[in-house]
Formats: C-alpha cells, structure tokens, sequence
C-alpha cells in the first residue's frame, strides 16, 4: 500500500506547478501524488490540498506546513517560519488564495504536463 500521498486538484495550474515543485525538492521519494477526483467517491466538494501521510490526514496549511516538515533539504526551515503563522490564520490565506487561484493561475493546455516516464511511479492515476 502506498503511503505519504499529496491528492491536488488535476485541473488547477497553481497545484501542477506545486506538483512539479515537490517532486524536484523531494529528492528522497516520500511522496505519492494522485488527483484529488481519484479521493472523492461522492459529490463532496474540496478544494483543498490533502495530505495523507502515516495514516493522518492534513488540509490546506497544516498540509503545506507538514510537506515542508518531511522533505530534507533544508525545507523543515520554511515549515518552521510557517508554523510561527497561527494556523487558522495560514488556513484563512490558503482558502483565499484556493479561492483565486482559478482567476490568477488559469489552466492552460500546458498546465497538465505529461508526466516523465522516470516519475510516472510517483503517481497514482487509477
């Protein structure tokens, strides 16, 4: 069973470019990544980055936050500045900036890339 999974939203340029971002700070392979349409069985709306990791589930700025937390590199620093943030008020700026991110980050044709055959491991699509 896969675990350490990131779902994002297929269809958001901003999240394909996140994507793309964690997979090449991730040196060390902790995540999985999956469409978030691949989670949702139902007609739930979320509009939230999700992170399921060690059997936990995060959303939107604690999501971001623990990301940070798990990749070397340095990255437990970002997480660290993060975490001086209250978290409802990191939440608030993560639903502020998923609420606009449509408007600002349109989706393009180029916005879901085809995916490399040397990461194609890193993703579950079905």
């Amino acid at each position: 069973m896969v675990e350490n999974i990131i779902y994002y939203d297929g269809e958001c340029g901003l999240c394909h470019g996140a994507v793309k971002f964690i997979l090449r700070i991730d040196t060390k392979n902790k995540f999985h990544f999956s469409p978030i349409s691949k989670l949702i069985q139902n007609e739930i709306k979320i509009d939230s980055i999700i992170l399921k990791i060690n059997d936990e589930v995060y959303y939107e700025g604690q999501a971001i936050v623990t990301i940070m937390e798990n990749i070397e590199n340095n990255w437990s620093y970002v997480a660290s500045i993060l975490r001086i943030i209250p978290i409802d008020r990191l939440n608030q700026l993560y639903r502020w900036i998923s609420k606009n991110r449509k408007k600002v980050f349109s989706k393009k044709q180029y916005a879901c890339p085809n995916i490399p055959t040397h990461l194609k491991n890193r993703f579950i699509l079905k």
